[in-house]
């Protein structure tokens, strides 16, 4: 989680401006290197009834991308606002 400490600050930060949840956010699956993060939704009841024999990927919800100057672009997946907004 240290390596995508600053994409979580910029997250933060951004969440008080939109309708985003940052504590739904928090509680999502991500993955990522240093130039982006994708907060993810895994269907755990189908993985559940399938185990390995799941080969669906996990949604993306959101991919936030660094440039090489610090900046972050927010780019909002299909289901994001179902998934990741406030009610």
């Amino acid at each position: 989680m240290k390596q995508f400490e600053n994409f979580y600050t910029f997250l933060r930060e951004y969440c008080k401006n939109c309708s985003l949840s940052y504590d739904k956010i928090m509680k999502s699956p991500y993955a990522g290197n240093k130039d982006r993060l994708l907060i993810l939704r895994v269907d755990y009841e189908r993985v559940k009834l399938k185990g390995l024999a799941d080969d669906r990927p996990a949604e993306v919800l959101l991919t936030i991308l660094r440039d090489s100057e610090g900046n972050f672009t927010v780019i909002e997946g299909e289901n994001a606002k179902k998934y990741l907004y406030d009610d």
